[in-house]
């Protein structure tokens, strides 16, 4: 009885051998890729390009297979790998990065020798592969508090781990891209659970919070174009979305006017200087939040970043020391003796300049559209128009009721219709103004109509007050 368990335990640790040893490996080393010049050479990965994550305790042989030939070394797309073709093992898993044309790829490093086909092995064996973006270049991490990324400590378990880690039961190759997803709607930060991400079929899905109730939560599957993960400082993992343009109808949003890595300066947005210089916007929108006393905006909680700016017509700055403004729990911004705007009709972002050696955190609100501030002052100028002509109109009407009747010509009412002669001429020429005033602000009226019309309106007025006060006069001398 004991002589198959013995067969059975040596058949079991065999196959065990066998399947390990069918797992590939890696073949550059860690922060290492093949570049399109040579399909066997390993370069170092250049920025922002993928890389593979295996796990080097389940293989066998690491590095580049030695074939007995040198010419019997042969790539394939691992995407071309199917159920009828056969892989010979020792093989490898690796990056090709076309400099040249840009484009990236999965290979698989194998010899093309068919004289040990023992050593031969289905694709059945082949790695998971699961595409995720790294929100951090490698050796570093994103620091939830200033939303930055951080040299990572030694202690610290990095996003590949983590992830292996959550796929047990599958040799699973992590393939990363760095750099946080280009969003063109809010961009949201995470940081959930190690039960909060879960791979169905090579895609990753995550649990997030709905709107602003931190118990429900939702299922978001996340592209690699849309999502990015990484780990935090206190070992937790951060998952950075984009969301749909929705998200901000019900939760909290603001908007930044340059992208993450960009500053803003004079002319526009630039790149930093220091790629993987830490940026200051977010701890400078928390100190920014903190001054002022109304803001009910909570910067520790969850919020969209929309990039970019929205105005259409300019923008000019809004200067901290000297208007107060204030961050609604919408995101919406409040400028003392101004109006409520939203993420349309503002930005914020850290100024740089070479006249101003400090950093400022600044806000800055859009212009109104010129077009239809013509229109608003074409119509209120017509308006102003029309009602100044039908006061002159009745004033017209009384100077000629008091010269059509001799008997009214006594000495009160020539000093009345001294009096509306004077206020009537004032009035036509406040019409006359408002008429030939350009709608355009960047149109010049003549200066010598305008000085014609500034001191006959002057005169006039003054006149009317001046019979103004005889008549007062008369009527104390009179009846007093």
């Amino acid at each position: 009885m004991a002589a198959p368990r013995f067969i059975r335990l040596g058949l079991v640790l065999f196959l065990m051998k066998v399947s390990s040893g069918t797992y590939l490996a890696k073949c550059c080393p860690p922060g290492e890729i093949f570049s399109g010049h040579s399909t066997v050479e390993c370069v170092s990965k250049p920025r922002n390009a993928m890389e593979l994550y295996v796990r080097q305790w389940n293989t066998t042989a690491e590095g580049i297979p030695q074939c007995d030939e040198p010419e019997d070394l042969m790539t394939t797309k691992f995407d071309d790998l199917d159920s009828n073709n056969f892989l010979e093992v020792p093989a490898c898993l690796e990056i090709l990065h076309e400099q040249v044309a840009g484009g990236i790829a999965v290979i698989v490093v194998h010899c093309r020798s068919n004289k040990d086909r023992q050593m031969k092995a289905i694709n059945e064996f082949l790695p998971q592969l699961a595409y995720v973006r790294k929100c951090c270049p490698n050796d570093t991490i994103f620091d939830s508090r200033t939303k930055a990324c951080v040299p990572r400590s030694n202690e610290s378990v990095s996003l590949a781990e983590f992830l292996r880690s959550k796929s047990a039961d599958t040799e699973l190759v992590v393939v990363a891209t760095e750099g946080s997803p280009t969003c063109k709607k809010p961009i949201v930060d995470y940081v959930i659970g190690e039960n909060d991400i879960i791979l169905r079929n090579n895609t990753y899905s995550v649990m997030v919070p709905t709107f602003r109730n931190n118990f429900i939560k939702e299922e978001l599957f996340v592209a690699e174009d849309t999502a990015c993960f990484d780990m935090t400082l206190n070992r937790t993992l951060v998952a950075r979305v984009c969301r749909d343009p929705g998200f901000c109808n019900d939760n909290a949003c603001i908007r930044k006017c340059c992208a993450e890595n960009e500053f803003f300066y004079a002319d526009g947005c630039n790149k930093l200087p220091v790629p993987d210089e830490p940026t200051e916007f977010h701890v400078a929108l928390a100190n920014a939040v903190n001054q002022t006393k109304s803001s009910t905006f909570a910067v520790t909680k969850d919020y969209g970043v929309l990039i970019g700016k929205p105005c259409k017509y300019g923008m000019y700055p809004v200067d901290p020391k000297e208007e107060e403004w204030l961050l609604t729990s919408e995101g919406h911004v409040f400028v003392q003796d101004y109006a409520v705007y939203d993420q349309n009709k503002y930005c914020m972002d850290i100024f740089y300049s070479k006249l101003i050696p400090e950093r400022n955190f600044y806000l800055f609100i859009c212009f109104d559209n010129p077009n239809a501030t013509k229109e608003a002052n074409l119509v209120r100028l017509r308006m102003n128009t029309a009602l100044e002509l039908t006061s002159c109109a009745f004033l017209l009407m009384t100077l000629l009721v008091y010269v059509c009747l001799p008997s009214l010509q006594n000495l009160h009412g020539k000093t009345l219709m001294c009096h509306v002669s004077s206020l009537l001429l004032a009035f036509i020429c406040l019409a006359v103004i408002t008429w030939i005033t350009p709608v355009d602000p960047e149109e010049e009226l003549d200066t010598t109509t305008c000085k014609a019309l500034a001191y006959t309106t002057l005169f006039s007025f003054l006149s009317a007050f001046s019979w103004l006060n005889v008549m007062c006069f008369d009527i104390w001398w009179t009846f007093g």
